[in-house]
């Protein structure tokens, strides 16, 4: 029914702004950060554990190497998270960078 449709409607658009007006805002680098350093290797691993579960099956020693591998997988995935991290806090952590007449690496 039209009425049953319009309710539906004006509840999910009052949700929409009231989630866009509450949450804080992201800068197009913390956007940046949270997609290649924390969604794509989720969305590998998930990706990888999927796969083991349907290789599986009834091959048993099939199903424990692929799990063994998606597990050394995830520790390299973990591992590259863990540096990405380091090196974008001792960017953070630098400082400014000078500027001025005596700016080095300026022409």
């Amino acid at each position: 029914s039209p009425v049953w449709f319009a309710l539906k409607l004006y509840l999910l658009l009052y949700g929409y702004v009231l989630l866009r007006a509450t949450l804080p805002r992201y800068r197009y680098d913390q956007l940046m950060d949270l997609g290649w350093k924390r969604l794509i290797p989720a969305g590998l691993l998930w990706l990888l554990i999927i796969a083991a579960f349907h290789s599986g099956g009834d091959r048993i020693r099939n199903g424990i190497l692929t799990i063994v591998g998606c597990a050394a997988a995830a520790g390299l995935l973990f591992a590259a998270m863990r540096v990405g991290r380091r090196s974008s806090e001792i960017e953070r952590n630098a400082g400014p960078k000078p500027t001025g007449r005596g700016a080095t690496g300026r022409f």
